[in-house]
């Protein structure tokens, strides 16, 4: 008996994987996770401009560790959220730019695919079959005229099914993008808390040091440096990055007073804000 539609195994693993596979939302949209602090209000007050109808799209092959997002902090752009995910489809650069203009975002950097290994799964795949039975007889008539031989022959066509289990194999990639906005600049620095160490050689919880300085900005102007630790603005310490751009935005196109450790020394600078 076999089946009365040939199918390449080819095309029922293609055809599995598919069925598979169906459904399946766009991964950047679904590991979505903003930015610490980052709701649509503090977007809203930290970026330059309206979100453009279309995002710039840039392309990383590398690692989103600090000195990643640093770099775009000196060009001024803040993240507001990040997507990673693995997925064992392909996922296009539209559904990144699509998500980018859901939140918002000014500019999208999606990292090149990276495979993660593959798997193998097993799909049950029924496909209708037809069976025929060919008979064939003989009978003899006996008369008063003599014997007469009758030979019959017949076909029969019986349909039904066949259940093949189909072997997929599934190869799994790793994608990723990063969410940002062009901020207003105000000082122009990224900051971040103290660590302990730092914490035990400056004898105090407060401070943040500068993890990036936005070229161009006031910050730039007045060679605040990497590393630097902001002590106080205007006599009012700071203790997050929060607390101290709630700060800035009350001073927006004043001259402050910034206290800063610099290799164990003060430092003080008077700073121009942006507005």
């Amino acid at each position: 008996m076999k089946p009365s539609i040939f199918v390449s195994m080819r095309f029922l693993s293609s055809l599995a994987t598919a069925i598979l596979l169906a459904g399946c939302a766009s991964g950047y949209q679904s590991t979505y996770r903003a930015a610490t602090g980052m709701t649509p209000e503090r977007i809203a007050a930290l970026r330059a401009n309206p979100p453009p109808a279309e995002p710039l799209v840039e392309r990383t092959s590398g690692k989103a560790d600090d000195a990643f997002f640093n770099a775009y902090n000196r060009r001024g752009y803040g993240v507001i959220g990040v997507a990673s995910f693995t997925s064992n489809r392909g996922e296009s650069d539209a559904a990144a730019i699509k998500q980018a203009r859901a939140v918002g975002a000014d500019l999208v950097v999606i990292a090149e695919p990276v495979h993660r290994g593959s798997s193998t799964t097993h799909i049950p795949l029924t496909l209708p079959t037809t069976t025929t039975a060919y008979t064939s007889g003989t009978a003899t008539v006996y008369g008063s005229g003599g014997t007469a031989t009758a030979v019959g022959n017949s076909t029969t066509t019986i349909h039904g099914t066949q259940t093949s289990i189909i072997p997929v194999t599934v190869n799994h990639t790793g994608y990723g993008a990063a969410f940002f906005i062009k901020q207003r600049l105000v000082l122009g620095v990224n900051t971040r808390a103290l660590n302990d160490e730092e914490r035990a050689q400056m004898q105090t919880n407060k401070g943040l040091v500068i993890r990036a300085v936005v070229d161009g900005s006031a910050a730039y102007e007045a060679d605040l440096l990497v590393g630097d630790i902001i002590l106080s603005i205007d006599n009012h310490v700071v203790t997050t990055p929060e607390s101290m751009n709630t700060l800035l935005d009350t001073k927006r196109g004043q001259s402050v007073n910034i206290k800063l450790s610099r290799q164990g020394k003060i430092v003080e600078k008077d700073v121009t804000l942006g507005t």
